[in-house]
């Protein structure tokens, strides 16, 4: 039973990160978007979300790369 309970703690912190990110975004490009919609703002404002949500551990994205193309793999082989 330990196993369920560590599963939905990473799922809760998981969530937590997602919302910490979220709110970095949110702080890094506070009056951007509605003071100057244009293209560079834009662009720059995508820029902010990229480097927010890929930022963190390589490792742990590397292992989740693997993990969605092994599921890929068991579903094409089904």
């Amino acid at each position: 039973m330990p196993s369920k309970t560590k599963k939905k703690a990473q799922a809760e912190s998981k969530k937590n990160a997602q919302k910490k990110k979220d709110k970095m975004v949110d702080d890094k490009t506070f009056g951007l978007k509605n003071k100057n919609k244009s293209k560079k703002v834009q662009q720059q404002i995508d820029g902010v979300k990229k480097s927010v949500y890929n930022s963190g551990d390589p490792k742990q994205r590397k292992a989740d790369e693997a993990r969605k193309k092994a599921k890929e793999a068991a579903k094409a082989q089904k």
